[in-house]
């Protein structure tokens, strides 16, 4: 019986140390890291969100992480692509200072809404904050009434933690959501 116990006790864990819980994967990475700080990539309008110190969120891009990295990580990483695996899979954390001739974005996450979020689960939080586009047939969006800037931050890194990537159309003021597999062609 002892064995069957430390079988199951092994399995749990090698299980919860694959890749099932990176939020990027070697697919998109991979096409994230083909961009150039130099020219505008494909990817480059695509929100990305960096851990930083003090709990704050970095809003950026790949094509400013791409400078980042060609200026502070570099001799760290061997590669871009590898850089991107541990930031955008939240391995590390990279300092606001390291971004300040790009621009990015900070917040701290509203904490009223990460523990509603924590409490009633991810589709709960989607179905109160997401909606079916009256603009787009087949489309969705934030539902981004009465809302503080924390709070539309916080709620679109709650979808990106979650697969979920949100556009913004400027001309309408709209929020649009899908799921980043699809944005990034693989669904």
């Amino acid at each position: 019986m002892k064995n069957n116990n430390i079988i199951i006790v092994l399995f749990l864990l090698l299980s919860c140390g694959n890749n099932h819980n990176k939020l990027f994967n070697e697919e998109i990475l991979k096409k994230l890291s083909d961009g150039n700080c130099k020219f505008p990539s494909k990817y480059g309008s695509v929100s990305l969100f960096v851990l930083s110190e003090n709990e704050e969120i970095i809003e950026t891009n790949s094509d400013y992480l791409k400078y980042v990295y060609e200026n502070h990580y570099v001799k760290e990483y061997s590669s871009f692509y590898l850089f991107l695996d541990k930031v955008l899979n939240e391995k590390i954390k990279i300092p606001k200072i390291n971004f300040n001739k790009t621009f990015f974005l900070t917040f701290k996450v509203d904490k009223r809404i990460y523990d509603k979020f924590l409490k009633n689960g991810f589709n709960s939080f989607y179905k109160e904050y997401v909606m079916q586009s009256k603009h787009k047939v087949d489309n969705y969006e934030l539902n981004i009434k009465n809302k503080s800037f924390i709070e539309l931050k916080t709620i679109t890194y709650l979808l990106y933690l979650n697969g979920y990537s949100v556009n913004v159309d400027d001309y309408i003021g709209k929020y649009y959501v899908c799921k980043t597999i699809v944005m990034f062609g693989n669904g």
